[in-house]
């Protein structure tokens, strides 16, 4: 019985109701027992999520997480019992926005350059594929092109490239310049 009730509380707090209105219809539907039990959990609902009171909030806390490397996955689940459907919904697309243009720190691009100079051209290129930051991506492909003009200046054959290009990606800026070569 209380893990109903107590769903329910979580269920109004997340829908938007503030305390004093779930407390209220708590006070007129349930026995005096169960109200004790209910007050716990309606207290502890201020110090186990957060609550955000406008989207600007939200976008921020959001961005703080994904500037503390928290997994996209993580950061929707801790966000899915804590927001509306509204704010759920922007969260997602706040994410994905923040994941593509945050500008990364000078010490996050280096540790990225230095990840992909680790890589042969083969495994930069699926890695590439994958990479939503901007910022990354531009790293991804300048290591991309240095890998290309190596392979160049040692006289790999034309066919080599044309098969780089079409057999390893769908990235057209990639495709691009296999092809020029």
């Amino acid at each position: 019985m209380m893990e109903l009730i107590r769903d329910a509380i979580i269920h109004a707090h997340n829908q938007g109701m503030k305390k004093e209105e779930i407390l209220e219809i708590t006070f007129a539907n349930l026995s005096q027992d169960l109200q004790n039990n209910a007050i716990e959990i309606i207290n502890s609902l201020g110090t186990d999520n957060q609550v955000f009171n406008n989207l600007p909030e939200l976008f921020n806390y959001i961005f703080y997480l994904v500037s503390q490397n928290t997994s996209d996955e993580a950061i929707l689940n801790q966000l899915s019992s804590n927001c509306n459907l509204e704010q759920f919904e922007f969260a997602k697309y706040a994410l994905r926005y923040i994941n593509i243009n945050r500008i990364p720190s000078v010490w996050e691009l280096e540790n990225i350059q230095n990840e992909l100079n680790l890589l042969s051209l083969e495994e930069l290129i699926k890695r590439c594929d994958g990479i939503k930051n901007f910022a990354y991506k531009e790293i991804a492909y300048r290591t991309i092109l240095q890998h290309l003009y190596r392979a160049f200046c040692s006289r790999k054959p034309i066919k080599w490239f044309i098969d780089i290009a079409h057999s390893t990606t769908s990235d057209e800026r990639i495709i691009k310049y296999c092809d020029r070569v």
